[in-house]
């Protein structure tokens, strides 16, 4: 007989007044982090993508564990799920944004975050507005960067530094130039509806450095 999955499950919690880091537990031994943050009158929620992470980012402790696995869809939804039920325990609004900046890069996990995507923007599901829900790519390469054109949700692209050397320094993965996945961002953008042209860029301050 098929032994059944264990459900995710929160295994402990760090509390402050305006945010709330859960550690997810899932199948296994695996686990990852998800950030409630509280924000006047609604909850924002980062969601994690894949346990670890092969960018390497210098400054990221995730980058540091390698990618050990990517999250189901299920996975990333039960995240959600457990937010809004972390919320409600806690008194707080209720999650009205999502951001795909946790552990994991959403674009080596596109088939898993795709189906996520439609179902929490499904209005028979969870049903939350796409112009509510960010995912945030390092942009590993044009071509990922190409994929996630079809998203339902905004895009944001981690370029960390604007001067490829320095890049090159925070992200010892990178293999593209900052033009190269400049111009793959432009055709992806072109691609989208277009109330969803348009794109966050999102550096890293590091004194001394960037």
């Amino acid at each position: 007989s098929m032994k059944p999955l264990a459900a995710p499950r929160v295994l402990n919690l760090t509390l402050t007044d305006t945010t709330c880091k859960m550690m997810v537990g899932l199948q296994g031994e695996a686990g990852v982090e998800s950030v409630l943050l509280r924000m006047g009158k609604h909850c924002s929620l980062c969601v994690s993508s894949q346990v670890g992470c092969k960018q390497a980012c210098v400054f990221c402790a995730t980058g540091k564990m390698g990618e050990l696995r990517n999250l189901t869809a299920h996975e990333i939804l039960s995240q959600v799920w457990l937010a809004q039920r972390q919320c409600r325990c806690l008194g707080w609004p209720r999650v009205r944004n999502l951001v795909f900046m946790g552990m994991g890069e959403p674009a080596n996990n596109m088939e898993a975050v795709a189906t996520a995507l439609q179902l929490l923007t499904d209005v028979e599901s969870f049903g939350i507005s796409r112009w509510l829900i960010t995912v945030s790519t390092v942009a590993p390469s044009p071509q990922h960067v190409l994929q996630v054109s079809d998203l339902p949700c905004r895009l944001a692209w981690s370029i960390h530094a604007g001067k490829d050397s320095v890049r090159k320094q925070l992200v010892p993965s990178a293999r593209y130039t900052a033009e190269q996945l400049r111009d793959a961002f432009v055709e992806c953008i072109q691609r989208r509806p277009a109330r969803y042209q348009q794109l966050i860029c999102e550096i890293v301050l590091l004194d001394g450095i960037n």
